[in-house]
């Protein structure tokens, strides 16, 4: 990366009009990088390209002025690249003080084709501006747009950066400092930028307003430390919305009888006032995951639940197991009708779910990410390991009545009262 301001044909040229009608008599520039740009660095040379073959006349010299005062002086030189020319103006590391208006002036005649001598350049006038401060050019989030989640937002800016000290940018929500994060300042390929990175994605909460601002004095030019940004600043509008809770399932009648040997009648409770989709299935599957039977369930209200129940006939259980199954979306909340259950499995036998182990009068059951473990001994540790022999779970019992949730799905062994027992969930 560059040290200094080199002007040149890699960097952004703006198309320069012609400073006067072409009329075929004189050569007009074509190109400059610095017309009408914003000049944060120290100034060593800037490129001038023209159709042709160029060259330069003797002891001509480029001026830079304020106002109509001379404030450097600088050579020219040129070059040819096929039938581009390329005249450049050298100065030697030429800070203007800041927040002024220049023009690059270079006198008539100064410059000329080769292949007729007689066309030549006239007077060349070219403005920039060296600024007092660092303007922002744009931000990630556009101002005033609605954003859902953010991770980071980023501000950037039309130079090289370097940070002041120790930066941070401050999050508001309705005006009101949320969190202050550290700023991260740097630069690439002639844009400076910093960020605020939250260590999380955040979500925005829909209709709230927020801003982030990066107070101004925080970052500087590559090389130029009198010059410091100006505020930078990015209001937008929360879009995020929280996902509406799945209608759960909160017992199944084979929780009350798992040692069975064929499936008849099953009911599933739930403590919400719900209703069925226009066409409602529950299916049951074998341990391969074939279908073996698919049923229409009918709703009714017993007491405080309301209690889905199918009728699979009196089948019998594989010896590989099986399970049930209520797809999504067949069972609604009649208070919001967005609101649907997600895919609920039930399995039979322990290899595949919802089980009963016995030792004495212990009964372990697992459903949902939960075991659940009947007359518990009082005062007994039970420990929970992942097949790996990893430790997931270490609990005392304080009911007869345990329930112990996990995280995920998976086989885990469960150990308690020097016995091991092996679930499926």
């Amino acid at each position: 990366m560059k040290k200094h301001l080199l002007i040149n044909l890699i960097g952004l040229f703006l198309f320069m009009s012609p400073i006067y009608a072409d009329n075929g008599d004189y050569l007009s520039p074509k190109e400059c990088g610095i017309e009408n740009a914003l000049v944060y660095e120290p100034i060593n040379e800037i490129e001038i390209t023209f159709e042709g073959i160029i060259g330069i006349a003797a002891d001509v010299k480029a001026l830079i002025t304020f106002e109509g005062n001379t404030m450097a002086t600088g050579t020219i030189t040129s070059r040819n690249y096929k039938t581009q020319g390329i005249a450049t103006i050298t100065f030697e590391n030429l800070i203007l003080p800041k927040g002024k208006s220049y023009k690059l002036e270079i006198p008539s005649g100064a410059i000329y084709l080769k292949d007729d001598p007689t066309v030549k350049t006239k007077n060349i006038k070219i403005d920039f501006e060296v600024p007092a401060s660092i303007p922002l050019y744009y931000c990630s989030v556009e101002n005033d747009s609605t954003i859902i989640s953010a991770r980071s937002i980023w501000f950037y800016y039309k130079t090289e950066t370097e940070p002041i000290g120790n930066p941070t940018m401050t999050l508001y929500r309705e005006g009101v400092p949320m969190n202050t994060f550290n700023a991260h300042v740097g630069w690439d390929w002639n844009l400076g930028q910093a960020y605020a990175d939250f260590g999380m994605t955040i979500n925005f909460e829909k209709g709230v307003h927020y801003s982030l601002v990066f107070p101004e004095g925080s970052l500087t030019p590559r090389f130029r430390t009198d010059i410091t940004n100006e505020e930078s600043r990015v209001d937008f509008v929360g879009g995020y919305t929280e996902p509406a809770e799945p209608v759960t399932c909160v017992w199944c009648s084979l929780f009350d009888d798992p040692n069975i040997d064929e499936i008849n009648v099953v009911r599933f409770f739930y403590n919400q006032a719900i209703i069925l989709s226009p066409d409602p299935k529950i299916q049951l599957f074998d341990g391969d995951n074939n279908l073996i039977k698919e049923v229409t369930p009918v709703l009714t209200k017993e007491k405080e639940y309301w209690v889905v129940s199918c009728d699979f006939g009196g089948i019998k259980i594989p010896e590989s197991g099986c399970y049930i199954t209520i797809p999504e979306g067949t069972v609604i909340s009649a208070e919001d009708n967005e609101r649907t259950n997600t895919k609920n499995s039930f399995s039979l036998k322990i290899e595949t779910g919802v089980d009963k182990v016995s030792s004495g009068n212990l009964e372990i059951k697992v459903y949902d990410k939960r075991i659940i473990i009947d007359n518990a001994p009082l005062g007994e540790t039970i420990s929970v390991y992942s097949v790996d022999g990893k430790k997931v779970a270490d609990r005392l019992v304080s009911s007869r009545y345990f329930i112990l949730e996990l995280e995920s799905n998976g086989i885990y062994i469960v150990s308690i009262n020097g016995k091991s027992y092996k679930v499926v969930i």
